[in-house]
């Protein structure tokens, strides 16, 4: 997972004072989206990228966990210059039914911009800094009490008619490669339901695909499918292209996670999926700690209460296609640098 960062020199020099700014980026920068911006206390309407009902079947619920979750951004002038301004855009945790709800939310500073809505739903809470000095830092940070749900969805009843949304080829999900839709079309042959599809196809990501060390950089589908493996980012992607392949709507979702184990303490960052089955909805999967046999059924259409959705969809447009957060900064000197220090904790509420 990765994300981007672009600076604009100002010169200030009195006689110069007249010319332009001069834009610098360290990353060439797409077309500039639009957004819809609302005030940070609103909820956003469902997104418009599809007429999809919000639920046709309901899950099994099997237990809750309340969670303390905390996420801060640090980031800190090097110098030798100063910083005229720095403005700071990150993912903020909203309700995601049926698997979480958000109780309560606290943002440092209090103080923000208006909300940016995107068209998956996201919200993104904006923050601008002005006139930060060398080795000074700005902080902003988050404090959320979630309730994260257990469910488990039964696909018997796998009948009727799929969004048109979430079924498209986007960038490290390339489902209209010939290798992957041939692929998706082996696996799919002889069954006569989407739900069982989707079955063959998460059978096979968690069979045939090998964890690899973490990367922060985006790799996509056909590379995690020509090296044989990846890390959660690359299941999902796999996962995900084989189904739109397939003709059934999947859709990215990263956030993080409460886990005890071979994890780093404050490694919480993670990726899976949803699929959109007829009849039933979308249906939650984790490819990656499906892996594991003894695993396998509690991540097909289904999730243990320790998975928090921070954003859904793939190459989100408010952070320039990065993860979780995005800051930009102006300089007054070319050799100033500046340093981002992300913060997770997850830590369970017991009653």
């Amino acid at each position: 997972m990765s994300r981007r960062i672009f600076f604009t020199l100002v010169i200030t020099a009195l006689l110069l004072a007249c010319l332009p700014t001069i834009t610098i980026p360290v990353a060439t920068q797409p077309a500039a989206p639009t957004y819809t911006s609302v005030p940070p206390t609103a909820k956003p309407a469902f997104p418009t990228i599809t007429t999809e009902p919000l639920l046709f079947t309901t899950p099994t619920i099997t237990n809750s966990q309340d969670y303390d979750v905390r996420n801060s951004l640090t980031i800190t002038n090097l110098g030798p210059g100063r910083a005229s301004k720095l403005e700071i855009k990150i993912a903020v945790i909203l309700d995601h039914p049926p698997t979480q709800d958000v109780l309560s939310f606290e943002a440092t500073p209090g103080e923000m911009l208006p909300r940016i809505v995107d068209d998956f739903g996201n919200e993104f809470a904006v923050f601008e800094f002005y006139d930060i000095d060398p080795w000074e830092s700005v902080t902003v940070a988050f404090h959320y009490q979630i309730r994260v749900y257990e469910l488990h969805y039964a696909w018997s009843a796998c009948q009727g008619e799929v969004i048109d949304a979430y079924l498209q080829p986007v960038t490290y999900i390339e489902s209209n490669d010939p290798q992957i839709v041939a692929l998706a079309a082996q696996l799919g042959q002889g069954l006569d339901t989407l739900c069982a599809k989707t079955r063959a196809y998460y059978d096979y990501v968690t069979s045939n695909l090998t964890y690899l060390a973490y990367n922060p950089g985006d790799l996509g589908a056909l590379w995690a499918l020509s090296e044989g493996g990846g890390d959660c980012t690359e299941f999902s992607d796999v996962f995900i292209a084989l189904n739109r392949a397939g003709g059934i709507p999947a859709r990215f979702l990263e956030g993080v996670v409460y886990y005890l184990g071979e994890y780093s303490e404050g490694d919480v960052k993670h990726d899976w999926s949803e699929v959109y089955w007829p009849g039933i909805g979308w249906a939650p999967m984790d490819a990656t700690w499906g892996r594991h046999w003894e695993d396998r059924e509690t991540y097909f259409a289904g999730m243990s209460a320790d998975h928090i959705v921070v954003t859904r969809g793939r190459n989100l447009e408010p952070l320039e296609g990065g993860h979780f957060y995005l800051w930009n900064y102006w300089l007054e000197s070319l050799a100033t640098e500046m340093r981002d220090d992300e913060f997770w904790s997850v830590s369970k509420v017991e009653h």
